[in-house]
Parts: structure tokens; sequence; C-alpha cells
């Protein structure tokens, strides 16, 4: 069965920008959070918000101090009113579009006109837009109750901001052929539009649709709709639970799509469902797929991209290592996976949110999986004695900082004088830590067993090795943090991508990637042979390209193709310096 999944499925920008604003305000010091009604239409949201102290009231008069928070619905300006008082702090996150078409409505009403809104009479939205009109307002759903409106003065026509544009320009047809003089301002969010119509364009190829979204949710509800009038059997579901084999086994095909209201962490948890209910019993799925998946999602495939790259550093920095290259390899797999598994672990929270499967993988494996950990970090040292006392001393410190990544390291009075109480606090330390740590397994430590009289002559090699493998790896942190916005920012992870935004990260990848470059050139510069510099130069070209089609959107980041895609940058360049 194939799965297609819209593009601009899940939190519209008005939704995203209320939510994140609540979301950080539950980091700040204490104090009471409140939202005037549901943030937004989602049952899972509204448990994950309530889950952090996030109270829902009816009615301002319910809060007596603490933050109040106005969802992206708006409000009448009368609410808003009783929203400022003492000891109480206001934030007013009504949506850019809801809020224009407030503005529409007030600046008619000062002029003394009438105001027509195309909705649903009882949405919290009409109901706030309803309250600029100063009394001359009037809610109309179709052409009939247009014909059954009272003669009006200087009207104007605007739209609850999730409507269906097809709906909306008939009945501005009908207004416009009743009172000629009517302005008439569409005010239906582009983002609706855009949704609505990749709906209709993904039904026509496939044979079902999945739409995920709180059954309350308007503009989710519209979306079903929509699907269901292109004559395709149409499943409007809230999580991944409600959907059983028995409802889709028979299709080849199914888009999902989900409401402006669903979490990404819903949306991804149903298409993780989609894709294991509906496993193709072939040969490929048994013999390659299967095993495949489980390697990545236990970090085995990603220890694999270490020990290759570690195996070709030390064949690199030191043709005659004190020990054998297995023991540097062995060091590389064991530490990465294991740091990998511990750190799923002991951020749970996140992991719930970011990458559901590979948590319920870890559910069900959890024993033999802490049990190989703790293994192999013990192993990490028993080989890195082989090597000397400063590779020793070299792992017990990248192992006290793996562990202590999640862990309270600074308790009680240093840490709140800090402000940092476990090294996961420090901004930007999810990338920076892991690209340090590689770097160190990978070229630290074959370095190490370099002949003293020839220190120097390695530093030369050694460090542009050192720098290219961080950038690398911090490269790919990033990207993989990029997508995992959502649930970092739930439980308050201080990654780079939630410090810069988005826009930002996208600059820092590219630096990280021309830094590549400037490292693979000084390679060149050195004097390196080709055996050096052209696997270096078709791994950055690699990475580039992965980066820009993940940007156009050509490559999705759902599912273990992106990470297979990425991780694989790792083996490549270890397999082309080998083969080389």
């Amino acid at each position: 069965m194939k799965v297609i999944l819209a593009k601009t499925a899940g939190f519209c920008m008005g939704v995203r920008r209320a939510m994140n604003a609540v979301i950080e305000a539950t980091h700040r010091p204490p104090g009471d959070t409140y939202t005037l009604g549901p943030l937004v239409h989602n049952t899972q949201a509204i448990e994950m918000l309530a889950a952090r102290n996030v109270r829902v009231v009816s009615d301002p008069s319910e809060v007596e101090h603490g933050t109040l928070f106005i969802r992206a619905h708006g409000v009448t300006p009368e609410v808003k009113s009783a929203c400022r008082k003492p000891g109480v702090t206001m934030c007013d996150m009504t949506c850019p579009h809801v809020r224009r078409a407030q503005n529409i409505i007030k600046r008619h009403a000062q002029q003394g006109g009438s105001a027509i809104i195309v909705g649903d009479q009882n949405h919290a939205e009409v109901i706030g837009l309803m309250g600029h009109a100063d009394g001359r307002g009037h809610v109309v759903s179709s052409t009939e109750e247009v014909q059954r409106l009272p003669t009006l003065d200087r009207p104007c026509l605007v739209a609850q901001t999730t409507q269906n544009p097809k709906r909306f320009h008939e009945i501005a047809k009908a207004v416009s052929r009743r009172f000629p003089q009517a302005a008439v301002h569409n005010t239906i969010c582009s983002a609706t539009d855009d949704r609505q119509n990749e709906v209709r364009e993904l039904a026509a190829r496939v044979d079902a649709m999945v739409v995920v979204g709180g059954q309350h949710s308007a503009n989710t509800v519209r979306l079903a709709q929509i699907a269901k009038s292109q004559n395709k059997p149409t499943f409007h579901i809230e999580t991944a639970e409600e959907l059983s084999p028995e409802m889709i086994r028979d299709f080849k095909s199914i888009g999902v799509t989900a409401g402006a209201s669903t979490p990404h962490w819903v949306f991804r948890a149903v298409v993780d469902r989609l894709h294991n209910i509906h496993q193709v019993r072939s040969f490929w799925r048994k013999v390659l797929y299967l095993p495949l998946r489980i390697a990545v999602h236990t970090y085995i495939f990603l220890g694999v991209g270490s020990a290759a790259m570690t195996y070709a550093a030390s064949d690199y920095l030191n043709p005659t290592p004190k020990v054998s290259k297995v023991v540097y390899v062995l060091i590389s797999f064991l530490y990465v996976v294991s740091m990998h598994i511990v750190n799923r672990f002991t951020d749970k929270k996140a992991a719930e949110i970011n990458d559901p499967f590979r948590m319920r993988l870890f559910r069900r494996l959890s024993p033999m999986l802490l049990a190989f950990s703790i293994m192999a970090m013990i192993c990490t040292l028993v080989l890195a004695e082989r090597i000397d006392f400063v590779a020793v001393v070299l792992m017990a410190l990248s192992l006290f900082a793996g562990l202590g990544y999640n862990l309270t390291i600074l308790p009680g009075r240093l840490g709140k004088i800090l402000g940092i109480h476990k090294l996961k606090e420090i901004p930007g330390s999810r990338e920076l830590g892991p690209a340090v740590a590689w770097a160190t397994v990978t070229v630290a430590l074959p370095f190490l067993a370099t002949d003293s009289n020839e220190v120097f002559d390695g530093l030369e090699r050694a460090i542009p090795a050192f720098l290219f493998v961080f950038l690398l790896v911090f490269t790919r942190f990033l990207a993989f943090d990029q997508k995992d916005l959502e649930g970092d920012r739930l439980v308050g992870n201080e990654t780079l991508p939630l410090i810069l935004g988005k826009r930002k990260t996208g600059w820092v990848i590219i630096l990280s990637l021309l830094g590549l470059v400037v490292m693979a050139t000084i390679h060149a510069y050195l004097g390196e042979d080709i055996a050096i510099t052209v696997p270096l130069f078709i791994t950055v070209l690699y990475a580039s390209v992965l980066t820009w089609l993940h940007h156009r959107r050509s490559f999705r980041s759902h599912g273990i193709g992106f990470e297979l895609a990425v991780d694989a940058q790792f083996i490549i360049l270890g397999l082309l310096l080998w083969i080389f």
C-alpha cells in the first residue's frame, strides 16, 4: 500500500503561534497559565497542555492572577477588556488573519455600516467577529439566508477564516445582487484554501483518504467533507488507535491529511500506524526492510556509520597504530549506539512525541537494549585501556557527558545560580555535544596512537579531519532537531532550531556545509592525494543534495527514509575512503 501525505497537514500558522506561546510560558518561572476556551479543537493537544498545568477557563472572571491567553479564534472587545485586570497578564494570540477580519468589521461599524459574516453561527471565531460589529452583524451560511436578510445600510461582507472558498464566492455573488453597494472582503486564510485544494487533488490520486483531527474542529470536518465529495472512502479520526486493519486493508493507496488544529505528533503516529497495518508480505520486506528498520531505530545503522568513519580515520591518521584498528572501530560503534539508546530512555517525553514508533519498539525491547548499553559502555573503557591511559580518560569523560545529558549534574543552589541543572539545558548542547563526541571517538582516539616523534606532523592531518567530522555530525543533528521542533518545545529542550528558528537554522546548515567544503579544500591544499580529497567532496555533495531536496519538500522527514538517507552519508564516507 502506498501512503501519500499532504504537504500542508497539521497546525496552521495561527494555531502554531498560539501553541508555541503557551508552551513557552510553561517553561518560564512558576506561575498559573490559563487559556480562554480550549486553545485548539483537539483533545490530545488539550490533554498535553493540561499535563503542563495549563488550565482552560470559560470566563475571565475565573482568573485572579497569572497569565491568560486569548486563543487564535479571537474574542469580542468586551471579553478582551474583561481580561485586562490587576494581577493578570493578558496575551492576545488572535490569529493575524482573524484580526484582519475583525478590523474590517470594526472600521465599517465606526462608519455606521453593517457586517455580513459567512460562517458558522456558534463558532468561537464568528462570535468574536460579531462582537466588533457594534450590534449590526449578521451571520449567513447559504445564499438562501442572504435573501432573508433585512435591508442593510452600507454592508461589508467578510468570511470566517476557515470557510470553504467556493461557498464564500457563491454567497458573495448573492450579496452583491441583493446589496450592490456592499464591500466584499475575502478574509479566508490562504492556508485554508491551499489545504482544501490539496485535499481535492490528493483524493483524486488515491483510493481512500484519512483525515486526522478533532471531531469538533470546523476546518478538519470541512476537509473530510471535501474528501467525501470526491467519492472516495474517507476516515475522519482523532488518533492512530481508531485505525483498524479491516478499515483500510483493501486499498492500494491512501492519502493522509490533518486539520489546522492537529498536532504534528498525532499526525506522525497515524502515518506510522498506516505503515504498520499494511505491511506488504513480500520477500523485500521480510528479508531486508524489517531488519533495516530495526537497525535504524535501535541506532545500529548509525553506529555502523561511525565505525566506518573511524576505520578510515585510523588508516588515514596512523597506518601502523599501537593496537588493531578493530579496537578503534568497536569503541566508536559501541559508544555511539549505547549513548543514543540511553538518551532515548532518559528523554522519553520528547521521544514519545517526536518518534512514537521508535519508542514503541524501545518499550518492547527495553531490558535487552538497556543491558546492551551497559555492557557496551563497560567495553568501551576496557578497549580504551588497550590504547593508553589518556584514551581511558577521554572515553570516561565522553561517557560522563553522554550519560549526564538528561540527568541532573548540578543540583541545588549551584544549579540555580548558574541556571543550568542538566547538560541539556545548555543552549545548543544537543547538536554540539554529539558532534564533539563523534569527532573524539572517530579522530582523536586513533590520533592518540601516533608515534611521539610524528605528533606535530600528525596534527596537520588530525585537526582538519576532526573539524570535518565535527561539522558533518553537527549538520546531521541540526537537521534532525529541525524536524523535531514540536516535541522539543513541549519538553523545553534547548536546541538550536528552537533558539534560532527554522529560517536561521537553515542558514546555519548552509554555513556548516560550506565549512565542510573548506575542510575538504584544506586537505587538498595540504597535498593529500585524490584518495582523500575526492571522498570528502563526494560526501559534501551528497549532504548538500539531501539538504536541497528536503528544503524543496521533495524528500519527506517521515518514516525511516529520511533517517536512512541522512545517516548513510557516514557509511558512504567510510567506504569511499577505504575503496580509494
